[in-house]
């Protein structure tokens, strides 16, 4: 799993607006029929409306407990962000790994085990 800082790319999404994405995996460039294709919608809300929804206002406030709150109002990509985050930088990998689990899990993404 991968995180992608698209400010780095220069691509902004503007507040209140859905948008469409998909990733393919080229498995084999002389049959294109056998690639994988993932996508999903992600739509940005105003960073005042996250405050006051009790999101951590700062980026340096990713925790445990922003994860929780995160995905409690349903903010899938920035709980997997701040936890794949913590499990780089925090030493208690198992745990959090799987906290990722059922993350992912939640948010109807299914891994193969």
């Amino acid at each position: 799993m991968h995180c992608t800082g698209l400010r780095e790319y220069g691509i902004e999404f503007k507040d209140q607006e859905s948008y469409r994405w998909f990733v393919t995996l080229v498995v084999d460039p002389d049959e294109p029929s056998r690639d994988i294709v993932a996508g999903g919608t992600i739509e940005r809300i105003p960073y005042s409306e996250a405050c006051s929804l009790g999101m951590p206002c700062t980026w340096t406030s990713c925790d445990r407990d922003a994860i929780y709150r995160y995905s409690e109002s349903g903010l899938w990509y920035d709980a997997i962000a701040c936890l794949l985050d913590l499990i780089t930088y925090e030493g208690d990998k198992q745990s959090l790994e799987r906290m990722l689990h059922h993350l992912l899990k939640q948010s109807g993404v299914n891994l193969p085990t």
